[in-house]
């Protein structure tokens, strides 16, 4: 199996988690990308993808899907 296809085969839960980062009940988190005081991460795990809200983000303006994180 290629380091692709298993990438591929992740949840966004199971990214998540690999990494060490829990949501909160809102499924919000403190975004690992940047300096973070509250929360600034949505997690969606329907569309299995998350977003960080903060403009101070280097992601800011693009959704991150589970291969990607």
């Amino acid at each position: 199996m290629e380091i692709s296809e298993i990438k591929q085969s992740l949840t966004l839960a199971q990214a998540l988690s690999h990494y060490g980062l829990k949501p909160d009940k809102h499924a919000r988190l403190h975004c690992p990308f940047h300096g973070d005081k509250t929360p600034s991460l949505q997690v969606y795990y329907k569309a299995q993808s998350c977003y960080c809200f903060s403009l101070n983000c280097k992601t800011y303006g693009k959704a991150l899907t589970a291969p990607l994180l």
